[in-house]
């Protein structure tokens, strides 16, 4: 399994979520979030359902102007 630093991590997801249109704090928010998640050992909330956002923010599935 090939490792990662965090804050590659946390740039690569902002990236992404940016490119999709999510404001900076809100990308910046969820990026952090999901992270925790997986440092706390819940990847059920971690980036492994990152492509799942994606594809509902793509989808306009999630409100992005508030």
């Amino acid at each position: 399994m090939k490792r990662y630093a965090i804050f590659e991590l946390k740039n690569a997801l902002i990236k992404i979520l940016k490119i999709n249109h999510v404001n900076d704090d809100q990308a910046k928010i969820l990026a952090d979030t999901m992270l925790e998640a997986d440092m706390r050992g819940v990847h059920t909330h971690g980036i492994s359902i990152f492509p799942a956002y994606i594809k509902k923010i793509q989808s306009n599935g999630f409100n992005l102007t508030t």
